[in-house]
């Protein structure tokens, strides 16, 4: 379950103290959701987050430039210099719902649910750029955020059935996603043969402990701490 993101080189095995930091787990997986979702420094990411004021201008630019936009479906704003920069219909979304940002977030994601790429480069014929970034609002991109931090831990809660069998404690934010996938079967107690068999059997998991090795790591772990 430690070794399961979210976590990192420092967060992976519990301290000296024998005490797991799972707060920190649960601040890395959310910083990991935000740099996703904006990027970092200004670059990569799908979504810009803007005022509501910025879309209010944007109609009005909307409506002084017309359809002479090469093809840009809606402004977002304009510099001295003459340039204008806008999106796509599709990508212009103060309103946005769950849903439609979900889609466009997950259009980016690789097999590990990582964003895998920012976007293509921002597209620029004559005048106007094309950015190719959905635009929201402060108030929608904190709703979906809610939505994502949910899921926060639910590869570390495919392991809720093995932790609870072995009575290891783990805050709310893993023990929330129920038991989906894992199996054990508890045989310490047998008289010639006892054993702990742990199992999950969710398909993504499957694929991310293999190509991470948890469970070798996970029983090195054990044996060289005792």
């Amino acid at each position: 379950m430690s070794l399961t993101p979210p976590n990192d080189k420092d967060t992976v095995f519990a301290n000296e103290k024998g005490r797991i930091p799972w707060a920190k787990k649960k601040k890395i997986g959310e910083n990991a959701i935000i740099g996703d979702l904006l990027g970092k420094e200004r670059k990569g990411g799908v979504f810009r987050v803007r005022k509501m004021s910025t879309f209010k201008k944007a109609e009005k630019w909307q409506q002084t430039l017309g359809k002479d936009m090469a093809g840009m479906q809606h402004a977002i704003w304009a510099t001295k210099d003459g340039r204008v920069f806008g999106v796509e219909h599709n990508l212009y979304q103060p309103d946005a719902s769950i849903s439609t940002m979900k889609a466009h977030h997950n259009k980016y994601r690789n097999s590990r649910g990582r964003v895998s790429q920012a976007g293509r480069e921002d597209l620029q014929i004559g005048r106007h750029v094309f950015l190719d970034k959905m635009f929201i609002t402060k108030q929608r991109f904190n709703a979906y955020m809610k939505y994502l931090k949910k899921r926060i831990g639910k590869g570390k809660g495919d392991w809720n059935k093995a932790a609870t069998a072995l009575k290891t404690p783990r805050p709310k934010w893993i023990k929330g996603h129920g038991t989906r996938g894992d199996r054990v079967r508890d045989s310490v107690d047998h008289p010639v043969f006892p054993s702990v068999m742990v199992s999950n059997e969710i398909s993504y998991m499957q694929k991310h402990g293999a190509r991470n090795r948890i469970m070798q790591k996970a029983i090195k772990s054990q044996t060289e701490n005792r």
